[in-house]
């Protein structure tokens, strides 16, 4: 039970679903029971999930990808790593 945001965009087609294009930003579940309104229900993408995809939302999803909740944020206006190209100091 782990939920995630898309890094990268993808393309496939999650269980009952549609092949689609998910862009950035889009929350991953690994099952219904941790999905909220408008998550994506997709178990093989959370299987083994790859850190330079997916962002841990939650303590469940942070351990099995060995990171912390939230370790990638990318700020206001940034939709992907590396989308943001100003600088970090001012």
């Amino acid at each position: 039970m782990a939920r995630y945001s898309l890094a990268v965009a993808i393309a496939g087609a999650p269980p009952n679903g549609q092949y689609a294009k998910y862009v950035a930003g889009t929350k991953i579940a690994s099952d219904s029971g941790s999905a909220i309104a408008g998550d994506v229900v997709w178990p093989a993408v959370v299987g083994s999930p790859n850190r330079n995809q997916l962002i841990p939302l939650d303590a469940s999803a942070a351990a099995a990808i060995g990171g912390t909740i939230g370790v990638f944020s990318p700020g206001p206006g940034c939709v992907g790593q590396g989308a943001c190209k100003r600088p970090l100091f001012f």
